[in-house]
Parts: C-alpha cells; structure tokens; sequence
C-alpha cells in the first residue's frame, strides 16, 4: 500500500511539474482585413499581428503561410517579414490557379496553425482584356472620338457660317 502512495505520489509531482512548463506557448494570428478579390497569378499581399498568450506582440517568430487547392491538392507556401510594429509581419503569395484554397498561417517556434476560412480564387485575367484596356490602346480610341467631334463641329460651324452669309443681303451702292 506504501508503495502504492509513493507511486502516485510521483505521478502527481510529475503531472504538476509538467504542466506549467506547457503554459504559454501559444499566440494569436489576426490579419489586418480580410483578401478582396483574388486572381490566379496575381499577388496577394496580406498584413497580420502575431501576439503571444494573446496579448503580447512578438517578432520572435518565424511566420509562414500555406495554402492548398481543394480540388487539385496544389499547394502554396510564403515566407512572411516583419514589417511595421512590433508583431506585425506581411506575406506575400501568389496562386497559381484559380479554385477554392485552404489557408492558414503558423508562427514557428509555436505549434499553433490558424487556419482561415478558404479562398476563393477567380481565373485569371484573359489577354486580350488586358490588351484591349492597356494604355496604348486607349489614346487611339480616344483620338477617334474627338476627331469625330471636331469633325462634327466643323461641319456645324461651316453650316452656320454658310446661313449667315445668305441672309445679310448686300448694302445698297451710293447713289442708287
């Protein structure tokens, strides 16, 4: 029975001991906002604090982002810095393919991954869109549709010019 008591004696000590040296090590992510809209291809730019117990902001860790196409099992991984305040950092990544994406951010040396709500990543945008508003394009649009007005406020101008000069009948001659 002694030896029973002495048993769990230690287990109790060892669970008690244990147990403070797990405490604290955990944080919290907490983006800036929340991605607009996001296109394949495209790089998406996201800001977040990481505080630890919750509280605390930290630079002391090593932040990265993983993401993970539901349908193609594609994944993505980014490295984010610091930047700003203490605790802030940014990552930037960019996703190669449209679909939805499973995300999350973990801060290394902690073990805690904050998963977020999926992405939804839009097609990227087609070529010949993006020709057809380029900016060299524009002008040549825009020539033509002043050109046109010109061309047309001329042709008024002519007009009335043209009536004016029908209606001022010509001055008598002296003498007549």
């Amino acid at each position: 029975m002694l030896r029973k008591s002495r048993v769990l004696l230690i287990i109790v000590v060892l669970v008690a001991v244990a147990v403070p040296a797990l405490a604290g090590g955990w944080v919290v992510i907490t983006l800036d906002s929340l991605p607009g809209e996001i296109r394949a291809g495209e790089t998406l730019s996201v800001g977040f604090m990481v505080r630890q117990h919750g509280q605390t902001p930290t630079n002391e860790v090593s932040p990265h982002l993983t993401a993970t196409n539901s349908a193609t099992g594609e994944t993505v991984e980014a490295s984010a810095t610091q930047s700003g305040e203490t605790g802030h950092f940014t990552v930037e990544v960019v996703f190669p393919s449209e679909g939805q994406w499973e995300w999350s951010i973990a801060a290394a040396p902690f073990a805690h991954e904050g998963k977020l709500a999926p992405l939804t990543v839009l097609p990227a945008v087609a070529a010949n869109a993006e020709a057809a508003s380029s900016p060299a394009a524009l002008p040549v649009r825009e020539m033509m549709r002043w050109s046109a007005l010109v061309l047309l406020a001329a042709a008024a101008a002519t007009a009335v010019v043209g009536l004016k000069r029908r209606q001022v009948a010509p001055a008598p001659a002296a003498g007549d």
